[in-house]
């Protein structure tokens, strides 16, 4: 039999094996058939199906309660889905096929509009419309169950799930781990392939050869990337160099600034009450028995702190360290950090509370004129009638001190003739080692300044490097202020030495003969 259970299914359309149901029915009351296979054609061709011109059967006979019928199905044979739109489209929907129908091996095309409305609710027992039929199956396709369609419009004919409301249950498919799913995305990323240009180079290619030499390249081009590499490292470095010389000059000017600021002169306090505070203030710090109050401060910053030096008409006027050599102040500042400028030092072998005979000093020459740069304006008479006097005060007790002698001196016994004059002695032997060490003196100053020195004077010694020759040294030697002598000096009787003694490596390179060759060498144990 051509229908399924009517009861319950109604196959793909409800209300057309209804109908039948219904005209068969009525066949049966009136126990004839004819009129039946024309309501079948009208009814068929209401809903657009082709019966074929199929008939009742002959065979069929009513009369017979056990009698079977035959009616061939109404159903159209299978329809290619490529087939035009017009033969089925009648209303301007898409042409679709349902794979849910009851016959099988067979599919049922109809249209679905693409605009839809509400069905109606049909009277009872009535026969719907053709257009409330076509409703009606409207409605039934947003029914709860699914349909698979396949849809005309498409080339590729791909079915796909009518995404009616309702969907009945589905089982969920299995979640995939983190883990999973992390590899997958490792093993499906995409490697980024360098871009490359016509020559097969990559971006960084192209820019490092923009630099750097490359094969093919012309002997001009080779020598142009050569000279522009050379000027760009030389530009680098004279950058570095430079912000590097600022940063320093700068700490150095700001520490000098500071240190400066932390010296109390002139107190009208009572002594004891300030030592009480400042102690208080720095317990951590043992300060020397009989210290000078003025520069505790600057002791407590670094106990490496023997006194402070300050020259009129210069800019030397800084602190005094001394540390256990005579290279580590030559490269820290009063802070211990690293720095070009270093800092003014005491000789390691100096008594910086009693004083020795001579009481040495050293510092830089820098070329901005900081640290002992400035002593050069000694090598003038001029210069030295600016600063006839130098002060220099220890951390126990205030000096002053008039120059003496200024001299320029080698600091490597190559450069005159395997001999060095040791300008760098504390003490002396004897009066006779130190009488002499006068007169070697005398030999080697620029000028007379008209100032006195004998045996029993304390001297102190400045000493920088010098430009006149490789390892030049400039040495300014100063004799103390006597007990109640007079701090002035009559510049007035500086004079000129004509021919001063210098290291031979100056007459060499002044293009002259050295007049003290074979002359007397001054040592300390003589």
């Amino acid at each position: 039999m051509f229908m399924s259970d009517t009861k319950n299914n109604y196959g793909r359309d409800g209300d057309l094996d209804r109908e039948v149901a219904e005209i068969l029915a009525e066949c049966e009351r009136d126990s004839s058939s004819s009129g039946s296979s024309a309501d079948i054609r009208e009814m068929a061709r209401r809903y657009g199906v082709d019966v074929g011109g199929g008939s009742m059967d002959p065979r069929y006979d009513p009369s017979q309660s056990d009698a079977t019928y035959y009616m061939p199905p109404y159903y159209p044979p299978r329809q290619d889905v490529s087939m035009p739109h017009e033969q089925y489209d009648k209303n301007g929907g898409r042409i679709v096929y349902d794979a849910d129908a009851p016959m099988q091996g067979r599919v049922y095309p109809y249209s679905v509009p693409y605009e839809r409305t509400a069905r109606p609710e049909p009277s009872a027992g009535a026969i719907p419309s053709a257009s409330q039929r076509r409703k009606n199956r409207e409605q039934n396709a947003q029914s709860s169950s699914v349909h698979v369609l396949y849809d005309a419009d498409t080339s590729a004919k791909t079915a796909y799930e009518a995404p009616f409301e309702n969907i009945g249950d589905k089982k969920d498919e299995p979640a995939v781990s983190d883990g999973i799913e992390k590899n997958r995305k490792k093993k499906t990323k995409k490697v980024k392939e360098p871009k490359t240009d016509a020559n097969g180079l990559s971006k960084t290619q192209r820019f490092f050869r923009v630099f750097i030499p490359w094969n093919g390249d012309s002997q001009r081009e080779k020598v142009r990337k050569i000279v522009m590499d050379v000027s760009f490292f030389v530009l680098f470095f004279c950058a570095i160099y430079f912000m590097n010389y600022f940063i320093e000059l700068s700490d150095a000017l700001n520490i000098k600034d500071d240190m400066q600021n932390l010296v109390v002169e002139n107190q009208t306090d009572d002594l004891s009450a300030r030592w009480a505070q400042i102690r208080a203030k720095y317990p951590d710090v043992n300060f020397p028995e009989g210290m000078n109050i003025d520069y505790a401060e600057l002791y407590a910053r670094n106990q490496d702190f023997v006194g402070w030096i300050s020259i009129d008409n210069t800019n030397v006027d800084t602190m005094i360290v001394q540390a256990d050599d005579n290279s580590y102040y030559l490269k820290h500042d009063f802070l211990k950090r690293d720095t070009k400028y270093g800092n003014v030092f005491m000789d390691y072998r100096n008594n910086n509370k009693d004083l020795d005979q001579n009481t040495i000093l050293y510092g830089h020459h820098m070329r901005d004129n900081l640290m002992f740069a400035q002593l050069e304006n000694y090598m003038t008479i001029d210069g030295f009638k600016a600063s006839p006097v130098i002060e220099f005060n220890t951390a126990y007790q205030n000096y002053q001190w008039k120059v003496y002698a200024v001299f320029v001196t080698n600091d490597s016994r190559e450069d005159d003739n395997g001999y060095l004059f040791n300008y760098i002695v504390p003490n002396f032997y004897t009066e006779e080692s130190f009488a002499s060490y006068i007169e070697a003196m005398d030999e080697r100053k620029l000028y007379d300044t008209g100032v006195d020195i004998n045996t029993s004077d304390k001297i102190l010694t400045l000493s920088t490097c010098s430009y006149e020759f490789s390892d030049a040294r400039l040495v300014v030697v100063a004799r103390m202020v006597r007990p109640g002598e007079s701090a002035e000096v009559d510049v007035s009787k500086a004079v000129v030495n004509e021919n001063p003694r210098y290291p031979q490596i100056w007459y060499d390179e002044h293009g002259q003969s050295n007049p003290y060759r074979d002359a007397p060498r001054w040592e300390p144990n003589q």
